[in-house]
C-alpha cells in the first residue's frame, strides 16, 4: 500500500489505480475536498476519475471509501457503453444505414454487428401486477354501455342518449361522486346517497327493495345505515 505524505497533493501518474483505492480506504478522512477537486481539473484517465469521484461521494456522505477495482473497472466499463451507445444513436439517427462509415471513423473496430444492439432502446420490463377485476356499480354500467355504443346504429336517438349516458357516468366515476338513488313513497321523494365504488349488487337490492310492495322510506334508509351519509329530503 502506497501511503501519500500528509498535507502532500496527489500526485498523477505516479500513483496507479489500486494506489489510490489503498490509500482512500486508509486515509481518505485526511484529504480536503481542495485535494480531490484539484485532481479532477487535470486530464485523467477514465478509471482514475471513477475512483476520484467515488471519493468524492464517501466524503460527501461521510462513508468509509470501499470501491474496489474490479467495481471501478465494471464502472468504466458501463461508462464507455453508454457514451458509445449515445454515440451510435446520434450518428445512426443522421445518417440511417450510411452511419456506418461515421461510426468507424470514432470506433475504427466497430463493426455492422454491434449496430442493432447499440441501437435498440430497451425498456425496462415492469412485472405486470394481477389486475384486481371491478364489481362497483358504475364500473359494470359503463361496460354495459360500450357494448351498446358498439351495437348501436348511429345518428340515433337511442346512439345519442347512449352517448350521454357514458359521458355522465365517466365524469361522475372520475370526480368520484356519490351514487344518489331517488325513491319516491308516498308522495314523499328522498335521495339516498351511497359511495362512489358500492358494489352493482347492492345497487340493485336496493333498487329492488325500493319497489317492492309496501316498503318504507325508514326501512330503506335501515337498509343503508352503514353508507356515509343519511338521505337527503327533497
Amino acid at each position: 500500500m502506497v501511503h501519500l505524505i500528509e498535507g502532500q497533493p496527489i500526485k498523477l501518474p505516479y500513483l496507479t489505480p489500486q494506489d489510490l483505492i489503498d490509500e482512500f480506504t486508509a486515509n481518505l478522512k485526511r484529504y480536503s475536498w481542495a485535494d480531490l477537486f484539484s485532481v479532477l481539473d487535470h486530464e485523467l484517465a477514465p478509471l482514475v476519475r471513477v475512483i476520484l469521484r467515488a471519493a468524492i461521494r464517501a466524503k460527501e456522505k461521510n462513508q468509509a471509501f470501499t470501491l474496489t477495482l474490479e467495481r471501478a473497472l465494471k464502472r468504466v466499463n458501463q461508462i464507455e457503453n453508454t457514451k458509445r451507445k449515445n454515440t451510435v444513436r446520434r450518428l445512426y439517427k443522421k445518417w440511417g444505414l450510411f452511419a456506418m462509415e461515421e461510426i468507424n471513423k470514432i470506433y475504427p473496430d466497430y463493426n455492422s454487428e454491434m449496430l442493432p444492439g447499440d441501437v435498440l432502446i430497451k425498456r425496462s420490463m415492469c412485472k405486470a401486477g394481477k389486475k384486481k377485476t371491478k364489481y362497483d356499480f358504475r364500473t359494470l354500467q359503463l361496460e354495459k354501455l360500450e357494448v351498446l355504443y358498439q351495437t348501436t346504429e348511429v345518428d340515433t336517438i337511442e346512439y345519442n342518449k347512449i352517448c350521454e349516458r357514458i359521458a355522465s357516468l365517466t365524469y361522475a366515476h372520475k370526480c368520484r361522486k356519490p351514487i344518489v338513488l331517488r325513491v319516491k313513497l308516498t308522495g314523499e321523494t328522498y335521495a339516498y346517497p351511497f359511495h362512489w365504488t358500492t358494489p352493482e349488487r347492492t345497487i340493485k337490492e336496493f333498487h329492488a327493495l325500493a319497489n317492492t310492495q309496501g316498503i318504507t322510506h325508514a326501512e330503506l334508509q335501515s337498509y343503508r345505515e352503514n353508507a356515509l351519509n343519511s338521505p337527503v329530503k327533497f
